[in-house]
């Protein structure tokens, strides 16, 4: 469960446990970039709390249409 912002400083970054990162990365199939936006968390902090958990990460580049 994502919880409210914090309004103490910062940029109000939210608690997000590692198990929502890991549901919205692999199973919503977001990128790192989308969750950040969905989270309110920096892209790099996704990044780095995904690889300490051992998430398998994906390479980047465009989808193909065709699924390749």
């Amino acid at each position: 469960m994502i919880n409210e912002p914090n309004h103490k400083g910062g940029r109000g970054k939210t608690h997000v446990s590692i198990d929502e990162l890991r549901g919205m990365y692999l199973s919503e199939k977001l990128t790192e970039r989308q969750i950040a936006e969905r989270t309110g968390l920096h892209y790099g902090t996704i990044h780095s709390r995904l690889r300490a958990a051992g998430v398998p990460m994906r390479r980047r580049g465009r989808r193909s249409e065709y699924g390749l």
